[in-house]
């Protein structure tokens, strides 16, 4: 009776946790058309990552509500890591080859990091960090 009255406990117990409905609901950002990755998400909710268009090219994109933009010109490869609240993303192209840090603000691709250069975060003020042979911050803009 003991053990009847336990079980009955524990079930009670965790039967509002296993009927928790779920925190989060994933939803495709769509993609340029491959494969695509984010790496990031702004609190308006535009992701950015990295995705696969129909010539093979890796380009940095965006998404707002699985309406994917390139962000990286067509025929070359890029990524982008960051997006601030302001939708400013930070990235890498690569020109020839050479990694390139990115900054793309209004649809405009500004390098900021010179050669082997890779942009890893933007905060609101708009302070990119990186790395190239050392890690970098630039100033606010």
């Amino acid at each position: 009776m003991m053990i009847r009255k336990w079980l009955l406990a524990c079930t009670l117990i965790a039967a509002p946790v296993l009927q928790a409905a779920p925190i989060y609901t994933a939803q495709d950002l769509g993609s340029l058309g491959g494969s695509a990755s984010a790496y990031a998400v702004n609190n308006s909710g535009l992701a950015v990552g990295v995705s696969a268009d129909l010539e093979g090219y890796t380009r940095a994109f965006s998404s707002m509500n699985a309406s994917p933009s390139a962000l990286s010109a067509t025929g070359s490869y890029g990524t982008a890591s960051a997006v601030n609240d302001l939708g400013v993303v930070a990235g890498t192209v690569y020109v020839n080859g050479v990694a390139q840090a990115t900054l793309w603000k209004d649809g405009i691709a500004t390098n900021v990091g010179g050669s082997n250069s890779f942009a890893m975060g933007i905060n609101d003020a708009g302070q990119v960090t990186g790395t190239a042979v050392n890690a970098f911050r630039t100033a606010p803009n």
